[in-house]
């Protein structure tokens, strides 16, 4: 059950109006608009409790530009919801060769600027068969994958597969598809494992954070 959902605009004083007018649904319920007011960051719209899969926030006259959206429920609806944290976090790493000082490291960080100048990716020396791996704490069930994909040369991610190695076994995950839309990319791996590997057979391998998402 949603009980509220917050949204947070943009505070660099630039186009912050266009907020106004914005509408927050839960499912095909609507919660409220967004009244812009000059100085206000942070606007809360109650859903009055009610049953929702999915958050819908929409605006039909100006560009959508929304720095944070936090949606809370009541404690007794999450009784039984599987809990998920980021295993990979400042885990040790390693991958098959480092270029252009992007050490394995800076994809577990914690820092997940895509931009590479800001020293957040890795990035190999060669342009084939490439690949970067992270040990995690035991075994754990990985559900997902995440990887945050660089700004500029974004097509270099395509066709890299994601593998989860249970000790001499190892399962693929799934690859990725590039989209020029898409920054971020959730691979579902639903496996047990202690270690994850992400490969490029014909393209360098970049990655700005690696979040391996398992049971908490």
């Amino acid at each position: 059950a949603v009980v509220s959902t917050q949204s947070t605009g943009r505070t660099d004083r630039c186009c912050d109006q266009r907020l106004h007018g914005v509408k927050v649904f839960a499912d095909n319920r609507h919660c409220g608009t967004v009244r812009f007011r000059e100085g206000q960051r942070v606007y809360e719209f109650d859903c009055g409790g009610h049953r929702a899969s999915r958050i819908v926030v929409s605006h039909d006259k100006e560009f959508l530009t929304i720095c944070e959206i936090e949606v809370f429920g009541h404690p007794h609806e999450m009784r039984g919801v599987p809990r998920f944290t980021n295993v990979a976090l400042r885990r040790p790493t390693r991958q098959s060769s480092t270029g252009f000082n992007g050490p394995s490291g800076r994809a577990v960080d914690g820092n997940q600027s895509k931009n590479y100048d800001r020293h957040s990716c890795t990035h190999t020396q060669h342009m084939r068969r490439n690949w970067w791996e992270v040990d995690l704490p035991g075994r754990r069930h990985v559900h997902t994958v995440v990887i945050h994909n660089r700004r500029y040369y974004e097509k270099r991610i395509h066709g890299a597969q994601v593998w989860v190695h249970d000790g001499g076994r190892r399962h693929r995950c799934g690859t990725v598809h590039f989209k020029p839309e898409k920054s971020i990319y959730h691979i579902r791996c639903n496996r047990p494992g202690n270690k994850v590997r992400i490969t490029q057979e014909h393209d360098y391998l970049t990655l700005c954070e690696v979040e391996v998402m398992a049971r908490a």
